[in-house]
């Protein structure tokens, strides 16, 4: 499922109406019936329900006045707040849909001017949905004062709001939202949190005939395992990192990829802290490493990990390894050394890359994965954390292009990005994730999930679905507070169950495709 931003959706409706000859007006009265539907899944039978709307002047309010009448013929009470017609003479369409709406002479239909409109004596209690549909993808803030009221009694109800393809500015507290045509960036990153629920309806035309490099994270179907499998025919994988007040790190790193499938892990770590992971993880199979007085990794360490790194399917480096020179020179001597397996960077390793830039600039023979948090894309990319999350979807696959490395983004809204700029928005995971090492937890998963026989970038992608489908489990089960990166690695083979058993039914994930 393709994703675009707000000026490329705006651009294709244009080109279906104008060059594809499907006119404004049906793709209307499609819009209308896909959002009567979506409300008939929330909140049931519309005979009797009462609906307040707000129509902007432009197509989305055009597609409220559509709704307004779909909903008053299906016997639901309708009052419509919109600008006064007069002032719409050089928008036909409206116009035609004002004038189809103003016919219907009835008790149950309600028409008032934005002028006229006195919102301190509008209740929301006294409805059961309100739709905003005040503006589409052409809005461009600052609002007008008179919107920025309805906006703001919009955001002060404590009722159900649904918005028309997209939630006005402001909006916050949208129960669901109708996506026409095309997914809008704006919905699934940017604006994710405005609404609890989407719905997607492809309107009966040609807008599958436009694609875009960004896309939703759909995951790919996993291979059966082989049933004369043995633990070297699902993966081994190498995790360095560790110190003397980070064990847990590359624990978490071991055991994900062992509950995520993988099927022999070894944790290069210091020696003095092996015995404490060992002891956590009894299945980890330990190398201990030359440690120096601080019991981080001293500077003779690659010396014991030199000879196994081809003896791996995946390596990773950088949970928990700590941020002295001994780690700095051992995250170079790995980078450089001549292996062909992927290499995952995380954490520490991350951040002393930051201070090595000019590794990414080293032409390498293997895979390079790096699974940044905001923090880490900011030392790495120069930028300031707020610039990293509200430009990642030009920065992310800016950087996977520049550095040739896929990029795993972690957020709120984790955002994957391969050296040829392919973007996928990941639609899984919640808020009770937001906890000190879930992301060791993803590093673990990316590596068992990479030694199954699917591409890399498909097995970045699908651990990354995964690892949100079991925070989502374990979410279910449990609450979000308190939720801890235990807890979700208990989750991940119920993650891989539920989706091994019925990968079709994760397609799309949240959002609900309308007819």
């Amino acid at each position: 499922m393709y994703v675009f931003t707000n000026d490329e959706a705006l651009a294709i409706d244009h080109q279906i109406i104008e060059q594809f000859g499907f006119p404004s007006l049906i793709l209307m009265e499609n819009a209308g019936n896909a959002f009567r539907e979506a409300v008939c899944k929330e909140i049931g039978i519309i005979q009797g329900r009462k609906f307040i709307v707000f129509c902007g002047p432009g197509n989305n309010g055009a597609d409220g006045l559509v709704i307004a009448r779909k909903l008053l013929c299906s016997g639901g009470d309708v009052t419509l707040i919109s600008p006064p017609p007069g002032n719409q003479t050089n928008h036909a369409a409206w116009m035609t849909q004002f004038q189809m709406l103003k016919h219907f002479q009835s008790e149950h239909l309600r028409l008032v001017a934005f002028e006229e409109v006195d919102l301190s004596s509008l209740n929301p209690a006294s409805f059961d949905l309100i739709i905003d549909a005040l503006f589409g993808v052409g809005v461009k803030p600052p609002l007008r004062d008179e919107y920025s009221a309805i906006v703001d009694w919009i955001q002060g109800a404590s009722i159900a709001v649904a918005a028309v393809d997209l939630p006005s500015p402001g909006v916050q507290n949208c129960s669901f939202v109708i996506s026409f045509g095309l997914i809008k960036r704006s919905l699934i990153y940017s604006g994710y949190a405005q609404s609890k629920k989407l719905y997607f309806a492809p309107l009966d035309a040609p807008y599958y005939e436009f694609n875009s490099d960004e896309m939703v994270n759909d995951p790919v179907h996993l291979p059966s395992r082989n049933p004369a499998g043995h633990k070297g025919s699902f993966g081994q994988a190498l995790f360095i990192g560790g110190a003397a007040n980070y064990y847990g790190a590359p624990y978490f790193n071991a055991m994900s990829f062992l509950r995520s499938g993988g099927g022999y892990a070894r944790v290069a770590a210091p020696q003095a802290i092996c015995p404490i992971i060992a002891g956590l993880g009894p299945e980890i199979v330990m190398i201990p490493l030359p440690q120096s007085s601080d019991k981080s990794i001293c500077d003779k360490a690659f010396d014991t990990i030199a000879s196994l790194l081809n003896q791996h399917d995946v390596i990773t480096i950088g949970c928990g390894l700590s941020l002295t020179p001994s780690a700095e020179k051992l995250l170079r001597n790995v980078m450089l050394a001549d292996f062909s397996s992927p290499l995952i960077i995380d954490g520490d390793g991350l951040t002393l890359l930051s201070q090595n830039m000019e590794l990414l600039g080293v032409k390498l023979e293997r895979p390079l994965i790096l699974t940044p948090h905001p923090g880490e894309m900011s030392r790495l990319a120069q930028r300031s954390i707020s610039d990293i999350l509200a430009y990642a979807p030009e920065l992310v696959p800016e950087m996977a292009r520049k550095w040739n490395a896929t990029i795993v983004l972690k957020s709120a809204r984790t955002i994957i990005s391969t050296p040829d700029g392919s973007v996928w928005y990941n639609m899984s995971g919640n808020d009770g994730m937001a906890t000190p090492g879930t992301g060791d937890v993803l590093t673990g998963m990316i590596a068992a999930v990479s030694c199954q026989s699917i591409s890399l970038v498909e097995a970045v992608r699908t651990a990354v679905f995964l690892h949100g489908l079991a925070g989502d489990l374990a979410a279910e089960d449990t609450v979000r507070d308190g939720l801890t990166a235990t807890t979700l690695m208990d989750y991940i083979p119920s993650a891989l169950q539920e989706f091994r058993n019925n990968p079709s039914a994760y397609c799309h994930y949240r959002i609900t495709l309308l007819p």
